[in-house]
């Protein structure tokens, strides 16, 4: 970011993601006293939570697998190729919806 003065005024804030250019997005203008506000975090990635969606609908691994070898399904990004993945996730919100 170019200009210091948005960042200062926290109108413009970075997004709580691993790249390594850093990312903004626009600062809330409502400010409630409760609960406190939750930093902006990524967007999940293409195919990111099908498993788990499929999991929830009553599909098995077996399944689950299947759908993915026919090409079904896309294969979900691995927690161990992306740091914010949300099995790596630290954000509490994304914890709390997992567990």
């Amino acid at each position: 970011m170019k200009e210091p003065q948005p960042l200062a005024n926290d109108t413009i804030i970075p997004i709580a993601d691993a790249s390594e250019v850093p990312r903004y997005t626009v600062h809330s203008p409502v400010t409630i006293k409760e609960p406190p506000k939750v930093a902006p975090w990524r967007s999940p990635s293409l195919g990111e939570h099908n498993d788990h969606v499929l999991e929830e609908l009553g599909f098995s691994s077996a399944q689950i697998e299947r759908r993915h070898i026919r090409g079904r399904v896309a294969r979900p990004h691995k927690a161990s190729g992306n740091p914010n993945s949300i099995a790596n996730a630290k954000h509490p919100k994304l914890l709390k919806d997992c567990s």
